[in-house]
């Protein structure tokens, strides 16, 4: 296994952590009035820029580049294929932001439609990740120079260290673990 694909799995397995928190949230959003739409507007703001846009970044910005350049005959439809589930994983998120009511009188009707919305975000995103790492990620593994994958690694602790640079990210890091534990 290749250092760029292990860093990417561990960023998967740090995402499934917090989607099935998010699991539990949506089931329980149904059924308790307490929670209103900014208990899910600050989660969704971690997950959807601390992880998931992030890992997006580092995989269409650095790794899908590389690969297009080593001219592969599958890396191209692949490489298309997963900009498509990239975005279709963004607009499933838009569509639960859009079912958000930003305010305590969250009635029923909003509930359950951004419970379902968040229900097929979540589905979307484990599909997404377990095809990555089934069909994709092997394949990575095999292309990559030891070389170019030391590059790529190295690439990706800069976003990192980037995002770790932000004004926001120990809060969005520190709302998104409160949420883990919350949930879990």
């Amino acid at each position: 296994m290749s250092q760029t694909t292990q860093h990417l799995r561990e960023e998967h397995a740090q995402a499934r952590r917090f989607l099935r928190a998010f699991l539990q949230f949506l089931k329980q959003i149904a059924e308790d009035t307490a929670l209103d739409s900014r208990d899910a507007l600050g989660v969704m703001e971690f997950l959807s820029e601390s992880a998931l846009l992030r890992h997006e970044e580092k995989e269409e910005s650095l790794l899908l580049p590389e690969l297009a350049r080593m001219r592969e005959t599958m890396v191209p439809e692949a490489l298309q294929k997963i900009r498509a589930e990239h975005s279709v994983g963004r607009e499933l998120l838009e569509e639960m932001r859009g079912e958000m009511f930003r305010g305590p009188d969250w009635g029923p009707g909003e509930r359950a439609r951004f419970a379902a919305a968040g229900t097929r975000w979540v589905e979307f995103l484990l599909r997404h990740m377990l095809a990555e790492e089934t069909y994709f990620f092997p394949v990575v593994d095999e292309l990559l120079s030891a070389d170019i994958d030391a590059l790529l690694v190295r690439d990706f602790q800069r976003v990192d260290e980037e995002f770790d640079q932000m004004a926001d990210a120990c809060i969005l890091r520190t709302s998104g673990d409160a949420f883990i534990r919350r949930y879990t």
